[in-house]
């Protein structure tokens, strides 16, 4: 896994409310991971199938 995983798996993680405190996450953070997680196979098995889609579905609520 990449340092560029590692860092989206964070964004992952503070979306999902995993983390307990943590600075807030920009528009362009959050997109980022949503393209990173779409694409890379070790994110998405880093996941739960529950997770993978909670994430997908408050990504797509955020850009609506």
């Amino acid at each position: 896994m990449s340092s560029g995983c590692e860092r989206v798996l964070e964004a992952v993680n503070s979306v999902l409310g995993k983390l307990q405190s943590g600075p807030a996450l920009s528009t362009e953070d959050c997109e980022i991971a949503f393209l990173h997680v779409r694409r890379c196979r070790s994110c998405r098995n880093a996941m739960t199938p529950t997770e993978y889609w909670t994430f997908m579905d408050r990504m797509l609520l955020e850009r609506d």
